[in-house]
């Protein structure tokens, strides 16, 4: 059975754990407990509920380091405006999903806009930076990303502070 963390003040407007956005807050797990996350920090942190919501439509369960993975070696796919829009697509699910990438990266975001959100409003431990450098290091090897980029990037994890 999976840590709960210590008990804390839930919030009574949301049920969540409390903190000072309350009402506004979403609690998020960093890794999901569907995957084997725990509760309580610094697992667990809070967002607002329309950028949590938008996270879950685009990336499901994914992990921080599994979605920096999607979007640097397969963006023609996981870019919803790059889509190939075949003869069943749902076109209300696609519109759900574009409306959900123009609220957390924006409309003409590129990968480094992209991975620059994931690291600086998403990545909050220290083993999920080192799956992202991980990724990195492989997409420069790949020809995915440039070294200009590379190092803006990782620039960006080193300078991100343990919360």
């Amino acid at each position: 059975m999976a840590n709960r963390g210590e008990e804390r003040p839930r919030c009574p407007s949301c049920g969540k754990f409390y903190n000072k956005q309350c009402g506004k807050c979403n609690s998020h797990h960093t890794r999901p407990r569907s995957r084997g996350g725990d509760d309580g920090y610094p697992n667990e942190t809070n967002r607002n509920k329309q950028e949590h919501s938008a996270w879950h439509n685009l990336h499901g369960n994914l992990r921080v380091g599994e979605v920096a993975r999607l979007v640097l070696f397969d963006w023609e796919i996981h870019n919803p405006y790059r889509e190939k829009k075949e003869k069943f697509t749902d076109v209300n699910r696609l519109a759900e999903r574009i409306q959900s990438w123009n609220l957390l990266y924006g409309q003409n975001a590129t990968r480094r806009v992209v991975m620059a959100i994931i690291i600086t409003k998403f990545t909050r431990r220290t083993f999920d930076r080192a799956h992202i450098k991980k990724v990195l290091k492989s997409a420069m090897f790949a020809k995915k990303l440039s070294k200009k980029d590379y190092g803006y990037l990782t620039k960006l994890i080193d300078d991100k502070i343990e919360m």
